[in-house]
């Protein structure tokens, strides 16, 4: 069985470089954003599961997490805004 990621954002700059990354090391790769798959889409999206879905909206995501390895924050930039990562990490403790 592959080790599980779940990347938030992983459709913007850095979050599909590092969705790509993962998903050619061999993880099974699950991204969650608010447009799902990007567009347009390349031969590699093939390989990641893309969920369209919202940061603040656990219903969306929260059961994803079982059996995942790493939950990985690639939303914008944190320091500038730190409720995304705040808001997850607060919705898994319950």
């Amino acid at each position: 069985m592959r080790e599980k990621i779940v990347v938030f954002g992983g459709n913007g700059f850095f979050g599909q470089r590092f969705v790509r990354l993962a998903s050619e090391q061999g993880f099974q790769v699950i991204s969650v954003s608010r447009r799902g798959a990007p567009q347009p889409t390349e031969a590699w999206h093939r390989a990641v599961e893309w969920v369209k879905g919202d940061v603040f909206s656990p219903e969306d995501w929260r059961l994803l997490f079982e059996n995942a390895t790493a939950v990985v924050d690639c939303i914008g930039i944190i320091h500038q805004n730190p409720q995304p990562i705040k808001h997850i990490n607060d919705s898994m403790s319950k």
